[in-house]
C-alpha cells in the first residue's frame, strides 16, 4: 500500500494542477483505499469519496481509515450503473480484467465521470501496453489528455522501451521486514493517464527519465514534439539551469529543445 499511495500521490497532484477542483471521487478496484487516501491529502479532507471493490477484507481496512466514505461491495466487471463524480479512478486493476470487460469498465468509468478520469497501472512494459491501447479507447470516446502526455498524437515511445515513472518511498523498520528488504527505500514505478472532460492547454513536455547531473551539465530526457530527446542544460542560462536542477522525472517541461543530444 505504501507504494501505491505513493504513486497515487503524484498522479492526483498532476490532477490536481490540470483539472478543475473535484470534490467528489469515484475509486474503482479500490482495494485497501490507497489512492482514495490520496485523495484526500491532495483535494482536502471534506472531498466525497466513493469506494467500489468486491473483496470483503480489503475493504474491511480501507474502512478503517475511510470511515467517513461511502462503500459499494460489488463486481466491477458486472456492476453497469456507476454513480455519477467529478473524478474516477482506475488504479491497478485493470491487469485484472479480460480484454472484454476492459473496454466496458472503462466505457462506464468515462460516462460515469464529470470532470475527469485517472488511470494508474504498474510500470511495466505489459502494462504500458495496456495504457496505449486505453489512451486511443478514451480519445476516440471524445477525451482530452491531461497528462503526462504533452499531444494527442501517437506516443513515439518505441518498443522495447515504454513510458513509466518512479516515486520514491523511504521504508519503516516494519516495512522492510514484512517486503523482506534491507534497504530503507523503494522505488514505486508506474504508468498513469489522465483525461479531462473538456479541453485543456497540454503539458509542453514531459521529462520520462530520471535528469542526469553533471559538472556544469544536466541531460533532461524529455518527450516534446512528438518526440524523445535528451537537453543538455548548462549555466549558460541561468534560469533554465536553476529549473533543471530542481526537475525530476515526471515533472512537465518547457525547454525550449536547444543543444539536444541525437534523438532517441
Amino acid at each position: 500500500m505504501p507504494g501505491t499511495y505513493a504513486a497515487a500521490m503524484h498522479v492526483l497532484a498532476e490532477t490536481a494542477q490540470r483539472l478543475p477542483a473535484i470534490e467528489t471521487v469515484l475509486d474503482l478496484g479500490a482495494g485497501t483505499g490507497a489512492a482514495s487516501l490520496a485523495c484526500q491529502s491532495v483535494f482536502g479532507s471534506e472531498v466525497r469519496l466513493s469506494l467500489l471493490d468486491d473483496d470483503s477484507a480489503l475493504f474491511g481496512e480501507a474502512k478503517a481509515i475511510l470511515p467517513d466514505a461511502t462503500f459499494i461491495q460489488t463486481d466491477l466487471a458486472t456492476k453497469k450503473d456507476l454513480p455519477d463524480a467529478d473524478l474516477v479512478i482506475l488504479g491497478y486493476c485493470l491487469g485484472e480484467l479480460s480484454e472484454t470487460d476492459r473496454t466496458a469498465v472503462l466505457e462506464r468509468a468515462w460516462n460515469a465521470s464529470l470532470k475527469g478520469l485517472v488511470i494508474i497501472e504498474p510500470g511495466t512494459s505489459p502494462a504500458f501496453s495496456r495504457i496505449l491501447l486505453m489512451r486511443d479507447l478514451l480519445l476516440k470516446l471524445g477525451g482530452h489528455l491531461a497528462a503526462p502526455c504533452p499531444n494527442s498524437q501517437a506516443c513515439p515511445i518505441q518498443s522495447p522501451d515504454w513510458c513509466h515513472f518512479a516515486q520514491r518511498v523511504e521504508r519503516s523498520a516494519i516495512h522492510r521486514r514484512l517486503k523482506q528488504g534491507t534497504m530503507g527505500y523503494e522505488d514505486e514505478k508506474f504508468s498513469y493517464l489522465v483525461f479531462s472532460k473538456t479541453p485543456l492547454e497540454p503539458a509542453p513536455g514531459r521529462i520520462v527519465r530520471r535528469p542526469v547531473h553533471k559538472p556544469r551539465l544536466i541531460e533532461i530526457c524529455v518527450c516534446q514534439q512528438q518526440k524523445i530527446s535528451v537537453q543538455c542544460v548548462t549555466k549558460k542560462d541561468k534560469n533554465q539551469f536553476r529549473a533543471a536542477r530542481h526537475a525530476n522525472w515526471g515533472d512537465a517541461w518547457a525547454g525550449d529543445g536547444k543543444a539536444d543530444l541525437p534523438t532517441l
